[in-house]
């Protein structure tokens, strides 16, 4: 006797495909939120590690800067924040009668060859070079801001050699033309400076730039957007996106000689936000 084989009739395949959608849409809710969540978090670390270098790099620089030239002003949603970055620095003679007048810097007149009393440590010697400065610290009082470039640091352009000096650990700085420097501070350092560095944080557009290698100028106004500094001669790097917004704070301690200042960022993407805050001791003393 043979056994007739019905098919599926519409309603029973109506009902194993709804059955089917439920079960797999049940299945994909199970699996996305584990993946999602672990999505979030690989876009959360790699935000706070791109960002983390960002603010790393902006503050070293900004803790090695000149004293006394960090500054910053903002215009049009920008946050402009401009510093003088420095290469390095050694220690000058004391005006002593025991160190001769080539060894010692003479402060009110011009003076192209002086001596350190201990090395540069960060370069190699003989070094020479048009496109730095040799900066003298100083107080930071009106008339010595060395973005004047006049008394406390050297002019654009100037023939900068530093080689082995008159005795061990001694080395003699030569410039050509030679500037005129008429203060030291307490410390009596002298800088060798790479030149003007700004970061630009456009909250509007979202980035964070850094700028190098443009003329300096007495006043920031000037060097406060993209096109002034670009206009100015400048190398841009853009060093993170997905900029919310920024903050900067500036307390000073006069008794101590010193200006703090707190520099807050915060970066958003992929709607994951992560603040970053740098605080930056600007030692003034002197």
């Amino acid at each position: 006797m043979k056994t007739r084989q019905r098919g599926m009739s519409l309603i029973e395949l109506v009902v194993a495909i709804t059955v089917t959608s439920i079960i797999a849409s049940f299945s994909v809710s199970l699996i996305s939120a584990p993946v999602a969540t672990l999505e979030n978090g690989v876009r959360r670390s790699s935000l706070r590690e791109s960002t983390s270098m960002a603010m790393s790099q902006l503050g070293s620089e900004m803790r090695s800067a000149l004293p006394n030239s960090i500054r910053f002003r903002s215009s049009g949603g920008v946050l402009a924040i401009e510093y003088l970055r420095v290469i390095d620095s050694a220690t000058l003679f004391v005006d002593e009668k025991s160190v001769s007048p080539t060894e010692r810097l003479q402060l009110g007149t011009a003076d192209g060859v002086f001596e350190t009393l201990d090395p540069m440590s960060n370069i190699s010697v003989p070094y020479a070079s048009n496109n730095s400065f040799i900066a003298v610290h100083h107080s930071g009082l009106p008339g010595r801001n060395a973005y004047r470039l006049a008394n406390v640091i050297s002019p654009a352009g100037t023939r900068i050699q530093i080689t082995a000096g008159t005795n061990p650990g001694q080395q003699r700085i030569t410039m050509a033309p030679a500037p005129l420097f008429t203060t030291m501070g307490a410390q009596r350092k002298v800088y060798l400076l790479g030149g003007a560095v700004t970061v630009l944080c456009d909250r509007l557009g979202g980035t964070l730039r850094r700028y190098s290698g443009y003329s300096i100028a007495a006043n920031q106004n000037t060097r406060d957007s993209d096109a002034k500094l670009m206009t100015a001669g400048a190398t841009r790097v853009l060093l993170a996106s997905g900029v919310n917004n920024c903050r900067i704070s500036n307390t000073s301690n006069l008794s101590a000689g010193q200006n703090v200042l707190s520099l807050s960022v915060t970066f958003v993407f992929g709607g994951e936000s992560v603040r970053v805050t740098h605080a930056q001791v600007n030692n003034s003393a002197g």
